[in-house]
């Protein structure tokens, strides 16, 4: 394996913090629907508790980013550890933002450095993101099975749950937010770049086509569903009648 560069590094360390934000709104999420009455909560007699597990995925979220910014794992208990949820939650939304921050200022030398993790690894500094995102993962999905036999309720964490359904965005309701949709659409499609005049008129799309003009029939959903399938019929009409008179002139 070759040695990653520190370009590699740099970019792979914004990367991952980036994605690693996302994350850790989701977790929030999770760690906040549990009740404090049912902590104790566990679903064998051989696992965590739900505060248990909470209070690990949290804390070791913390020590992962702490020890890569250290270049040393220590993974030790912190003195103020937090004593209900919401306390867990503030803990965890200061905490990690705080240790973020420490591994954004690494240079690409720091990040190259080898740390060893217990005897298991001995990984760049820099790599230990993806485990820290893969363990916090694991361990927040396995909370999240928790939720509903302790009466509460699961939170969308990669689109929509029973208790929180993914809303659907609101369908377009004048000209120019159509307008709008059709540009990021020929945006997204590079290989209708050279196609002008689109119309919808009952769910049917046309294209006009260059040089010649003619024009091209298309399903609406071979398009993109979530553009045109939701546009109200009086904006329909608006747009063909103002299209068609422009292709008139």
């Amino acid at each position: 394996m070759h040695a990653p560069t520190p370009e590699f590094l740099l970019t792979y360390r914004a990367m991952m913090l980036d994605g690693l934000q996302r994350e850790v709104d989701k977790t929030k999420n999770v760690l906040a629907a549990i009740p404090d009455a049912k902590g104790n909560y566990r679903h064998d007699p051989n696992g965590r508790t739900a505060w248990e597990l909470a209070w690990h995925m949290a804390n070791s979220d913390v020590q992962f980013l702490d020890g890569i910014a250290d270049l040393r794992f220590n993974m030790g208990a912190p003195a103020d550890k937090p004593k209900n949820v919401a306390e867990l939650v503030d803990w965890y939304d200061r905490n990690i933002t705080r240790a973020s921050d420490r591994v954004r200022a690494m240079s690409a030398e720091q990040l190259a450095t080898p740390i060893e993790f217990f005897g298991i690894f001995n990984l760049p500094a820099a790599f230990y993101l993806q485990f820290m995102n893969n363990h916090s993962i694991h361990h927040r999905g396995e909370l999240a099975t928790y939720l509903r036999p302790m009466g509460s309720k699961v939170p969308q964490i990669y689109g929509g749950s029973y208790d929180e359904p993914l809303q659907r965005p609101a369908p377009a309701t004048s000209v120019a937010e159509v307008c709008v949709a059709w540009t990021q659409l020929e945006r997204r499609r590079r290989t209708w770049a050279r196609e002008k005049v689109w119309i919808i008129e009952d769910e049917v799309c046309y294209r006009r086509s260059r040089p010649r003009g003619r024009l091209l029939y298309l399903p609406a959903q071979r398009i993109s569903t979530g553009y045109f399938a939701n546009i109200r019929s009086d904006v329909r009409i608006t747009l063909s009648s103002t299209i068609a008179w422009a292709m008139s002139k």
